[in-house]
């Protein structure tokens, strides 16, 4: 099974297509999640045994989740504590990456997979490219040489962006 933690409601990029970020103000969300992470385990174990699954993967959201690192090392901790030789456990990090380089030892080392969401407006758009495109990819080589954990990266365009105008010329082209 797969569980979905969102440690946060904060972001450090606020980027415009973000469906996780709403006015949390307005709505009256909070920006720091309040878990109680045994009445999460309890659920975990609870669901683990109704669908018989001896795996579970648990995804650290947000927001932004690195923003949340101590949060973040306390729920994989739990996890690892409560759940030993029951299940496999898997922890995914689902991040923008900038902070990907403050990552703790510990947090790292437990990490099955980091998931890297870059947002490719924000590249030209606030001129980026040797800031936070950079900073990216170091953070991602540095975590790399320290531990070999599978990196995925999406690139998220939106239609307003330089990539996709190119996109949407370059088919209205071949079809005429």
């Amino acid at each position: 099974m797969e569980y979905f933690m969102y440690l946060t409601n904060d972001c450090n990029l606020h980027c415009d297509y973000c469906s996780v970020l709403v006015d949390c103000k307005k709505n009256n969300l909070p920006i720091k999640m309040d878990y109680s992470i045994d009445k999460f385990l309890a659920f975990v174990e609870k669901t683990q045994i109704a669908s018989g699954d001896n795996e579970l993967s648990i995804y650290l959201f947000g927001g932004e989740p690195s923003l949340e690192y101590m949060m973040a090392t306390q729920i994989v901790d739990a996890v690892k504590n409560r759940m030993k030789g029951k299940y496999k456990s898997n922890f995914v990090l689902h991040t923008n990456g900038l902070l990907l380089g403050e990552i703790p030892s510990n947090l790292a080392g437990d990490l099955s997979l980091v998931m890297l969401s870059v947002n490719y407006d924000k590249i030209p758009k606030y001129n980026l490219a040797q800031g936070y495109f950079k900073t990216i990819i170091e953070n991602t080589i540095h975590l790399k040489s320290r531990n070999n954990i599978p990196i995925i990266a999406r690139l998220t365009i939106t239609e307003t962006t330089s990539a996709a105008k190119r996109l949407n010329l370059l088919v209205r082209n071949r079809l005429a």
